[in-house]
């Protein structure tokens, strides 16, 4: 609470007078992270065009996993993992953060092709579940080379069937 009041430049009572309580403030986090988020994902499938194949969705996942060793992505984390671990506790936040993780698959189920012969949620869950997994390994361990595993990416999806 001193962080944000901090940062809002807001008393502790001032702060409760937007807010009902810290739950209410998790959630308002978790809504404004998932949006960034939901955003993200729509340039992704920004760059992949209907008839786009596994090579150009190979790229852009590529691109994206390079992505993740820049300090907006380590800043992003943070807060996912305090949202994450608040969601185990508050409903409220947890269902702000699953509102939003809908809001992405559904984007990514509309906008993205399945040349890997998935269709529905399957694969727009597994991209999702594959960043925030490698987003985290590169939190735990710096050693961990993005651009060598993005590489891979491209090898495994960019082959024919």
């Amino acid at each position: 609470m001193r962080d944000i009041c901090r940062a809002a430049n807001l008393s502790p009572g001032a702060v409760y007078r937007y807010f009902e309580g810290k739950d209410a403030i998790l959630s308002a986090l978790a809504e404004a992270r998932q949006r960034q988020i939901a955003a993200f994902f729509r340039r992704l499938t920004g760059q992949i065009e209907d008839q786009a194949g596994r090579a150009e969705i190979a790229a852009a996942l590529a691109a994206l996993i390079t992505s993740l060793g820049g300090n907006a992505a380590k800043e992003g984390l943070r807060l996912d993992l305090r949202l994450w671990s608040e969601a185990l506790d508050s409903p409220e936040v947890s269902r702000a953060l699953g509102s939003g993780l809908d809001t992405v698959i559904h984007d990514l189920s509309d906008g993205v092709p399945h040349p890997l012969g998935t269709e529905g949620s399957s694969l727009p869950r597994l991209l999702i579940a594959l960043l925030q997994g490698l987003a985290l390994q590169k939190a735990l361990d710096p050693k961990v080379d993005l651009d060598q595993i993005a590489s891979g990416l491209v090898a495994l999806v960019g082959r024919g069937p």
